[in-house]
């Protein structure tokens, strides 16, 4: 009886009133994604990131973009201001812009009676157009030097820049001929023995000059190159590099420059720049293993305190520090000095450096790091190089 209810209930079951009434249909939009309400979202979102990396980048950015800034910055008076000129920069030369589109030819002599070869320079219209501006600022800024103290009279300036290539050598240049234009006698030093470049700028010989008045091998006045435009403008140029010369220059360069401004109106000074780096030791550093080296440096505007230390020391074979505190994660450089069978001696750097952050790291050495290190030392190997080579 049981099975036989069971079989009905079942029956029952199959047997089911329901049919289908409508059939289905698609929705004529989809319920999910909300992309209207996705890209409200993203463009919020965007925006607060955009804005938040602009004031992060205010924050950050330490360039310095009107004269007021710097006031504040450096607690200094700005005397004045120049266009920026890298790109005709060529065209600067201060023999152009005083002669302007005409030529100037004729022999000139320096003190010693040693002749200069002839020069004639031709100056576009379009270049002496282009330097007016730039002439201009000069003379306002000359004005302003020269205004600044009413109580005494100015002989001697002397003009520097915090890094190469920033166009020190450039003003002085046209600062001293803008002056001997005015019917002054100046004199025009070029006292950067490692980078001269007054030479190049004035197109006068750089074989005698500065090196060899220091070092007492000739007067400071036979040394001299008296250009012809602007009359009354005298120029002493560098002359060879030498490391001798480069000792002597704090007390013989000061002697040099007090008498020569009683010989003449102003006295112009240019100045090597100023390092990148310092050796900040209170005391100076005696070469040994175990001696500390204590830098402050600057790295892309970032200073960076460096600590070395002289682990290995053997004179005049090899030498090698590694760096205890600084930007690197490992910093361990050899110096070692052999013959080369020719008498002179082969001079070698082996730096095994390897920088942190990992990938961030890797990054920065492709981008940057290595091009630096080779353009430093690049120039050390010339610099060392044009010092043995006159010294």
């Amino acid at each position: 009886m049981r099975k036989i209810k069971e079989a009905g209930i079942n029956a029952s079951f199959q047997n089911s009133s329901i049919r289908v009434a409508d059939p289905a249909r698609p929705g004529l939009k989809p319920v999910f994604p909300k992309i209207w309400l996705n890209l409200l979202l993203a463009f919020l979102a965007s925006t607060f990131l955009a804005v938040g990396i602009a004031v992060v980048s205010d924050v950050l950015d330490n360039t310095v973009r009107d004269p007021d800034q710097v006031t504040r910055l450096m607690k200094t008076e700005v005397i004045g201001s120049l266009p920026a000129v890298k790109d005709w920069r060529r065209r600067l030369s201060p023999i152009n812009a005083h002669i302007g589109a005409g030529r100037l030819s004729g022999p000139r002599l320096n003190g010693n009676g040693a002749g200069v070869k002839d020069l004639a320079i031709v100056a576009g219209e379009t270049g002496y157009q282009a330097l007016s501006t730039y002439e201009e600022a000069i003379r306002t800024l000359r004005n302003s030097i020269l205004l600044t103290d009413f109580d005494r009279r100015l002989r001697s300036i002397l003009l520097t820049s915090a890094s190469p290539s920033e166009g020190k050598s450039t003003v002085a240049a046209h600062l001293a001929a803008t002056h001997a234009g005015q019917g002054k006698r100046t004199l025009l030093i070029d006292g950067d023995l490692r980078r001269p470049s007054v030479h190049r700028l004035y197109q006068v010989p750089n074989s005698v000059g500065l090196s060899n008045v220091l070092l007492q091998q000739i007067s400071w006045r036979d040394a001299l190159v008296r250009m012809p435009e602007p009359e009354g403008l005298d120029i002493l140029p560098a002359g060879p590099s030498t490391r001798r010369a480069s000792d002597l220059i704090g007390t013989g360069l000061a002697e040099l420059v007090e008498e020569a401004a009683r010989e003449y109106d102003l006295v112009v000074l240019d100045a090597p720049p100023l390092l990148g780096f310092a050796v900040t030791n209170e005391e100076p550093v005696e070469m040994r293993a175990g001696a500390l080296i204590q830098y402050r440096l600057k790295l892309h505007g970032l200073p960076i305190d460096w600590l070395t230390r002289i682990d290995e020391w053997e004179p005049g074979v090899r030498f090698v520090d590694q760096q205890l505190v600084g930007p690197y994660r490992l910093w361990h450089h050899t110096h070692t000095f052999e013959p080369d069978g020719a008498g002179g001696t082969l001079m070698r750097d082996l730096v095994r450096y390897a920088l942190p952050l990992g990938p961030l790291g890797d990054v920065a050495h492709r981008a940057f790091v290595r091009r630096d290190l080779a353009r430093i030392f690049d120039y050390r190997r010339d610099a060392v190089g044009a010092i043995l080579e006159t010294g």
